[in-house]
């Protein structure tokens, strides 16, 4: 029996507290939708560790095949990447633009 990534763990951790909270019907969140969940990450998509891009890719390859499933909650998954270089300054940058 194949032990699920630790990738895999995180991104269902993230979903298990994003969901509860989308679902509760309070004040609509930023990223939240009735069809859709928005989720953003950064990943060295050039630069010197651009060998990892396969980890984003991985991931939205998963997210992927939860929405042709049909989602969670009847809502599909956008997951977006950008690329922060592998530099902390960009980093910062572009997680405030995903926030």
């Amino acid at each position: 029996m194949r032990r699920p990534s630790v990738l895999v763990i995180a991104l269902a951790a993230a979903l298990l507290v994003a969901l509860p909270a989308s679902l509760a019907g309070a004040a609509p969140d930023p990223g939240v939708s009735s069809t859709a969940i928005l989720i953003g990450g950064t990943s060295p998509l050039t630069g010197p560790a651009a060998a990892y891009t396969s980890v984003a890719r991985g991931a939205k390859a998963y997210f992927d095949s939860v929405n042709a499933k049909g989602g969670v909650a009847k809502r599909t998954i956008d997951y977006r990447i950008v690329d922060d270089a592998y530099n902390p300054a960009q980093t910062v940058q572009v997680v405030r633009r995903l926030v």
